[in-house]
């Protein structure tokens, strides 16, 4: 491996893009296209295991929820160097911002897949409503794309001013557009820190709306997650996974492009990220002791079973008491789940879940009722 000077501004890399590893990666990608084709052409069903029951499997929360959060390098890198001042960290700047821009692109372009009616993904941006999480989560994540391609903006016009100016291909057509491109550079320029920082903002909504996102779904979350404050979990988890993703993709860049890593910056990072751990697991275990759900949590589960609203094999939730199987697992629930739960969990009153379970139902029907939300009769 060459060593190279790291210096606090941006420079060119002449390796080809054409590697083994790129090849290997297009391979890969060309397999995901033809799921991709398929589940455009025949529908969710065709390559999935979603249903009524379970709109969303565990691939929307990898896409959205991990995707979004492991591109948080490019805000939390951003606040770092432009908010908090520390401009050594300047050459880390414009990598986290590209991983961040290519987290959220290919999040947009996964919902094009997660989305049954995939053609209407425009209608939030003229149909708006206030009182929805999605909403608030969809119009941020846009925004934020908008701001993450116009701080992009610099590093791409900057490489075409280069082209212009080395006679590379295309320099011809470029020339001709040439003082355009430095008028747009310079006002760019005076522009970025104010969309610097809306990107910081918005990222700190939309990172916590996806923890207000799981609150809509109380039945489907274990107790240790359902939560008031999950949406801070949520945000404190991305700032968390922020620097270290920056460290890795800084780390694999330079190793693929045959440099030295930028260690002089990365072991300084690499300190702050305890501290962000540290407050993630003191505000998580704050928030366990005090709702105390260590000791409710074995108690609550084995009284859903015998009342059969869960599945005594893998504990997935049901909508209804006993159904026939469970869609998880396959167990036979209505079959096997009474005398299988009277033997584990001799001795357990379930009179009192019942009611509360009919009772949240109830109340829950009274308020939408009294929004004028129309119910048909249960």
């Amino acid at each position: 491996m060459s060593p190279a000077a790291h210096h606090g501004y941006p420079h060119r890399v002449t390796k080809p893009f054409f590697t083994f590893g790129t090849v290997t990666l297009l391979i890969l990608m060309g397999v995901g296209f033809s799921f991709g084709l398929t589940r455009m052409l025949f529908g969710l069903g065709s390559v999935t295991n979603l249903d009524d029951h379970n709109p969303w499997g565990i691939w929307i929360a990898f896409d959205v929820a991990c995707g979004v959060a492991l591109a948080a390098g490019g805000f939390t890198t951003a606040a770092l160097v432009e908010i908090f001042g520390r401009r050594r960290y300047q050459s880390l700047l414009r990598p986290a911002i590209l991983t961040a821009f290519l987290g959220y692109l290919w999040v947009a372009i996964a919902l094009c897949f997660d989305l049954g009616r995939y053609w209407n993904i425009w209608r939030p941006i003229f149909n708006w409503q206030g009182n929805s999480v999605l909403f608030e989560v969809g119009m941020c994540v846009t925004a934020y794309l908008i701001v993450l391609s116009i701080e992009m903006a610099p590093s791409v016009l900057e490489g075409l001013k280069a082209r212009i100016d080395e006679g590379e291909w295309g320099a011809a057509l470029l020339r001709r557009v040439e003082k355009p491109l430095l008028t747009l550079y310079a006002g760019v320029r005076i522009i970025l820190p104010l969309f610097i920082l809306a990107g910081v903002v918005l990222s700190f909504m939309h990172q916590s709306s996806l923890g207000a996102l799981m609150l809509i779904t109380p039945s489907k979350l274990s107790a240790l997650w359902n939560t008031p404050i999950l949406p801070l979990l949520f945000l404190l988890s991305a700032l968390m996974v922020g620097f270290p993703m920056v460290i890795l993709e800084s780390i694999y860049a330079n190793i693929s492009f045959g440099r030295d890593p930028e260690m002089e910056l990365l072991t300084p990072m690499a300190r702050m990220i305890p501290w962000f751990l540290g407050i993630y697991g003191i505000v998580k275990i704050g928030d366990r002791w005090c709702r105390d759900v260590v000791a409710t949590l074995p108690a609550e589960w084995v009284r859903q079973i015998q009342a059969g609203y869960m599945c005594l094999n893998c504990f997935q939730r049901f909508p209804h008491a006993y159904p026939d199987t469970c869609h998880l697992c396959g167990y036979e629930v209505a079959a096997r789940q009474p005398d299988d739960a009277r033997a584990e969990y001799a001795g357990v009153d379930t009179d009192q879940v019942v009611e509360s379970y009919e009772q949240s139902i109830e109340r829950s029907r009274e308020a939408l009722k009294q929004k004028g939300v129309w119910l048909p009769d249960a």
